[in-house]
């Protein structure tokens, strides 16, 4: 039985409930375990301290409790009932005093007997206590949260992992103050099905509930159940263990997700209908409420084409993208920036867009622009009503989403596009890419970019991919890349991209060039025997390690098979690049698991540092960084004089962007290699206002 549609089996409903028992929160109290015999439940306190009397350690959050007064009070009442019956029963039988020499050798004996009882009782707990320890030590080597939920005779937390906090964002004496805090942290979607869960308290199948943690942050996760009864079988407590499953099912979503936008295109769909069902999917598989693909229009406003899941709450949100206040909105900002953008109600800023999204009850919202031929085409547009999905990993799945949205737009003929609406301008489609022929054509070649520094000289160069078209011309990189990772063909294309870089580069390297830069994808420094390629291109032209410098692509978070790659790469001398810092996951917490040597500014602070205070204050801490952790830094999409003056001011030790050069073919690299020491300079000087001389 999968997950996703067990049925519980739970207590028939009907019962009358019982003042003397507390209520469960969350549960139903038709449904609470409790009242199928509530007889038996109405001791439950004077059972409670004799259960603690037998079994005198507690489970807690760092260490297992162990009380030894129930042995010694234990041991005491011994001894008092045993001198009572010595001393009772010899004055019956004999009517001998106190003070007779046999009835104080029988107190003797009850009290030797006492403190042998009381010492045995002492040991079993600190035998208890220490198998305790290590159950709890093994249970939480395993990562899952684990806990113990009481239910009788009171309702509350006996036990719950320690890093709960990390988990929930709130600390584990937070739960055992409030019982109901855990249920408060369910997601509002699911609240019904977990109180089955408590109720049934035992799943033969782990049930998949959501959780909200105390920023928002949104996870999947199994829970298991067990119930935990007394030596009469009632149920007094439940065992549970949850399993974070955020990461494997959102991978398994955005699969499915993708593997039936590719079906439903090879079957010959027309395009509204694929967009429709896009929509639809990611509403059912991704746990987001609403989803809308929207074609930004000339006259400002953003048409929703498709939509899926709760669309009444989005009908007033008057979405824009052209200048105004409803365009700080994220669609907006989306189609401005060319990326992805997350926002929520509560952001102090975007207040004409914040106060449509409270009267919609949206808590986050995501926009992710869908780009053809260098050009946003359309949004992909999700909003969430309980908490916010959107953390950095799940913008990268929508983004990869989008990016096949953009390639199956382009894969289209004509008459299935858009142009088959008369309710919408014609829309011309882009032709297919036949990317295998070209590779095996070599119609692949690395482009470059300069990377310039405050003296005007190229420091480093930054390889790009560029694919040329039967007619020669050059085919938008974002065309080409979707269509390369839907045939897998992206690793031998890097590879070869690689080899011809460093073939261009080996001369230049002797003008003065320092570092050559390798964009490289995670998929990539994954693949089987990137080290030994990396090897093999530094050894067959003779080039240094240190003259190679790593730039991953991709900013989500490294799991700990591909640091270990970096850390070897690193320790060979190669060097490493963070890129687009500021930007999604490319912030502190990443760089400080990384081995960089260099961090790349994002543009979008680049574009603004000259005209606003906060994007110049936010550069200029970032250079700072930079130089306490001995870092290059530099900044992408340098465009205009006044952003490279400033840029220098700050402290900028590189500089790269369309000021200097765009990205050009290696012959028109190397004429700027050979044209001088210093071919930047004058471009430099004009930005400083020095002579072009100096």
């Amino acid at each position: 039985m999968s997950v996703e549609t067990q049925t519980l089996a739970v207590p028939a409903p009907g019962r009358e409930p019982t003042p003397d028992l507390p209520p469960i929160p969350g549960v139903d109290p038709t449904l609470d375990p409790r009242r199928a015999d509530p007889r038996a439940y109405r001791v439950g306190r004077l059972r409670c301290w004799w259960a603690r009397i037998l079994d005198p350690v507690e489970l807690s959050a760092s260490s297992s409790r162990w009380s030894w007064r129930p042995a010694v009070a234990l041991a005491t009442l011994y001894f008092v009932l045993g001198s009572l019956w010595v001393v009772v029963s010899s004055s019956i039988v004999s009517g001998s005093s106190i003070t007779n020499p046999e009835i104080l050798k029988g107190i003797g004996f009850v009290g030797a007997t006492s403190v042998f009882f009381g010492a045995l009782l002492l040991e079993y707990g600190r035998r208890a206590r220490r198998s305790a320890n290590r159950l709890r030590e093994l249970i939480e080597s395993t990562g899952d949260l684990t806990f113990r939920y009481r239910i009788w005779p009171v309702v509350r937390f006996d036990y719950i992992s320690e890093h709960v906090d990390h988990w929930m964002g709130m600390p584990a004496a937070d739960y055992y103050a409030q019982p109901d805090l855990f249920v408060r942290q369910v997601h509002p979607d699911d609240r019904e099905r977990f109180g089955q869960l408590i109720a049934h308290a035992t799943s033969d199948v782990p049930a998949l509930i959501r959780w909200i943690d105390a920023d928002g942050r949104v996870f999947h996760s199994l829970i298991d159940l067990r119930s935990v009864t007394d030596r009469r079988g009632r149920i007094v407590a439940i065992d549970g263990r949850i399993r974070d499953v955020t990461e494997s099912r959102r991978d398994r979503a955005e699969s499915e997700v993708g593997a039936a936008t590719l079906g439903r295109l090879a079957s010959g769909d027309p395009l509204l209908q694929v967009i429709e069902s896009v929509c639809e999917q990611v509403v059912d598989l991704m746990g987001v409420e609403i989803a809308a693909v929207g074609l930004p229009m000339p006259d400002g406003s953003v048409d929703l084409i498709a939509s899926a899941g709760d669309v009444p709450a989005i009908q007033n949100l008057k979405i824009r993208w052209d200048e105004g206040p409803l365009a700080d909105g994220p669609t907006g900002r989306a189609v401005q920036e060319r990326q992805p953008v997350v926002m929520t109600p509560d952001h102090p800023s975007y207040s004409a867009w914040r106060q449509l999204a409270l009267e919609a009850g949206v808590s986050s919202c995501l926009a992710v622009p869908i780009v053809r031929g260098g050009e946003v085409v359309a949004t992909l547009t999700l909003w969430s009503h309980f908490g916010n999905p959107f953390d950095a990993a799940n913008v990268g799945r929508f983004d990869r989403i989008a990016r096949r949205l953009a390639f199956a737009v382009a894969q289209l003929p004509p008459m299935t596009s858009l142009a088959d609406d008369p309710a919408h301008p014609n829309r011309p489609v882009m032709p297919p890419v036949d990317v295998r022929r070209a590779l095996d054509e070599h119609r692949f070649e690395p482009w470059f970019q300069p990377q310039v520094d405050a003296e005007g000289r190229i420091v480093a160069l930054e390889m790009l991919m560029r694919m040329r078209g039967l007619d020669g011309e050059v085919v938008a990189p974002n065309i080409v890349i979707p269509a390369a990772e839907s045939l897998d063909l992206m690793p031998t294309i890097g590879r070869t991209l690689r080899r011809l870089a460093i073939d261009h580069a080996t001369p230049w390297f002797e003008l003065g060039l320092e570092r050559i830069c390798l964009n490289v994808s995670v998929d990539e420094l994954m693949t089987p025997g990137f080290i030994g390629e990396m090897e093999d291109l530094i050894t067959r032209d003779g080039v240094r390690a240190e003259q190679v410098e790593i730039e991953l692509v991709e900013t989500a978070p490294l799991d700990s098979a591909a640091q270990r790659v970096l850390g070897r790469l690193v320790e060979m001398g190669f060097r490493v690049a963070v890129d687009d810092y500021g930007s999604g996951w490319a912030s502190l917490s990443h760089l400080s698991r990384l081995p960089a040597h260099v961090i790349k500014v994002d543009r979008v602070f680049v574009r603004d540092v000259a005209v606003s205070d906060r994007a110049k204050a936010l550069v200029k801490s970032t250079f700072e960084l930079g130089r306490s952790l001995e870092l290059i830094t530099v900044a992408e999409g340098v465009e205009t004089a006044d952003q490279s003056a400033l840029l220098v001011e700050l402290g900028c030790d590189l500089m790269q962007g369309f000021l200097f050069s765009p990205p050009a073919p290696a012959e028109h690299i190397d004429a700027l290699m050979r044209s001088g020491e210093r071919p930047f300079w004058p471009v430099i000087a004009s930005s400083l206002g020095r002579p072009a001389k100096a």
